[in-house]
């Protein structure tokens, strides 16, 4: 579903998009440590599903991070996260552009 050019109802469209995902995973000789980088790109066209009317909706993301495993029991993993969306409607309720920057940590224990 997606909100018409109109604004006056809500159509079938279809959605567009995708992503590219790189990791590369890192273990030196004689070490149970391993070190893995990774990075994401995406993008998103179509409908804002659980918006409300389902505003047409461009996302573009990316995200880069490392994940450290000291041991095989033990991850810590260190993730950034730029999105940048926009809708075709500039009206209320809805902001013409949104951008989030967000940082995660999360500290993992394998038993």
């Amino acid at each position: 579903p997606v909100l018409s050019a109109d604004s006056l109802s809500i159509e079938a469209d279809d959605v567009e998009g995708g992503y590219l995902q790189f990791t590369y995973r890192h273990k030196r000789a004689n070490s149970q440590a391993v070190l893995t980088p990774f990075m994401r790109v995406q993008h998103f066209e179509g409908g804002r599903k659980f918006g409300r009317n389902a505003p047409l909706a461009t996302v573009d993301e990316w995200e880069i991070g490392l994940e450290y495993a000291p041991r095989a029991e033990l991850e810590l993993t260190a993730v950034y996260v730029h999105t940048d969306e926009r809708t075709r409607t500039g009206s209320f309720p809805y902001a013409a552009s949104e951008n989030a920057d967000r940082i995660g940590l999360q500290l993992q224990w394998n038993y």
